[in-house]
């Protein structure tokens, strides 16, 4: 049977995409230097860190 978790969160999972540009964006259009993507949301980011530091972390989203 597997371990409970010392933490248990809920919450929704997010995917940030991150631009990098070569000028503000107030500036209207501009060049895409490079692009990334990053998984998180504040509840998944947290269980992430728990884990992470040797604790158990379990996660329930959407």
């Amino acid at each position: 049977m597997p371990a409970v978790p010392s933490i248990l969160g809920f919450g929704a999972i997010a995917i940030d995409d991150i631009v990098y540009v070569d000028q503000p964006l107030s500036a209207g259009k501009g060049k895409v230097l490079q692009s990334a993507r990053a998984f998180g949301g504040n509840v998944a980011t947290a269980a992430s860190a728990v884990a992470r530091l040797g604790g158990s972390a379990g996660f329930v989203g959407w």
